[in-house]
């Protein structure tokens, strides 16, 4: 299982160096465009069990020709469907591997988080979230004049 997620790293990486572009993992596959729409599927490389998501055929393009980031041109996938064409690894398994937690359990925990530190560090709680670079310089020159 680690290997194929490895080996899957490693070939992007080895395909992104020499022609500039992003590789779909080596157990996905595409069927389409049909109207406007490509299909991604293949075996999950944790479970086995085939999965699929559909795209548009324009941001798909994009993607693999490095003109954004998935989480950027796919906003209108779940985390979970965008990790699968990343990594070739289907929600089922990613929370096999990783845990249970859902998306929103995980936001939730990251802004709970960002909290206690804005709290420990006598920081508004606004700057857990809101702070311009400027006001978190301006916070941390009083912070340290304490």
């Amino acid at each position: 299982m680690s290997t194929d997620l490895i080996t899957n790293a490693l070939n992007d990486l080895k395909t992104r160096a020499t022609t500039g572009k992003r590789t779909l993992p080596r157990n996905l596959g595409m069927l389409g465009p049909f109207g406007g729409t490509v299909t991604i599927g293949g075996n999950c490389l944790v479970t086995g069990k085939l999965y699929s998501v559909i795209v548009k055929d324009e941001d798909l393009e994009a993607y693999l020709n490095m003109q954004g980031y998935a989480q950027e041109l796919f906003l209108y996938l779940s985390a979970d469907d965008r990790e699968f064409i990343i990594s070739g690894t289907s929600p089922e398994g990613w929370h096999k591997v990783f845990g249970t937690e859902t998306e929103e359990e995980l936001v939730a925990k990251e802004e709970a988080h960002a909290i206690e530190i804005a709290t420990a560090n006598r920081l508004p709680e606004k700057a857990a979230f809101e702070l311009t670079k400027a006001e978190y310089a301006a916070l941390a020159e009083d912070r340290e004049a304490w």
